[in-house]
């Protein structure tokens, strides 16, 4: 059994070193981390961690620009909640178009709940993602 776990942390640790999409490791930090096993590849996510927020971010999707919030603010990187303003209107206010994503809407609510003091586009993010999470529960019931 050791063996097999040996096997497998030695098969996770390759996967993060030769994965070349910064999303793609973004994504399997995230899961590594909620599977409870990040202690066994601290140096590693650390690591991938700085490249990240190093690295240019391709994705427009609220679910991944939500997720490397959330996932850069835990680990001490500053992110400005600006990186949240491809989602606004001119008017400054979330855009319709992301309210019919629940998976984007959740990861929104959650990486909202890092704000820091006097980030109110935050507090509004998580009433918004609330919002709308609330009325499709309303929907499915």
């Amino acid at each position: 059994m050791m063996e097999r776990a040996n096997k497998l942390k030695e098969d996770v640790s390759t996967r993060l070193q030769t994965c070349n999409d910064v999303v793609e490791r973004m994504h399997l930090v995230d899961a590594i981390q909620r599977l409870g096993i990040d202690h066994l590849f601290k140096k590693d996510l650390c690591s991938i961690l700085s490249v990240i927020n190093g690295s240019e971010f391709p994705s427009s999707s609220l679910h991944d620009v939500a997720t490397r919030f959330r996932l850069l603010r835990e680990h001490g990187f500053w992110v400005s909640s600006d990186a949240f303003n491809r989602f606004r209107g001119s008017d400054g206010r979330f855009i319709n178009d992301v309210a019919d994503d629940p998976r984007g809407l959740l990861s929104l609510y959650n990486a909202a709940h890092l704000l820091v003091h006097d980030e109110p586009e935050l507090e509004e993010a998580i009433f918004f993602a609330r919002h709308h999470l609330e009325s499709m529960m309303r929907e499915v019931i």
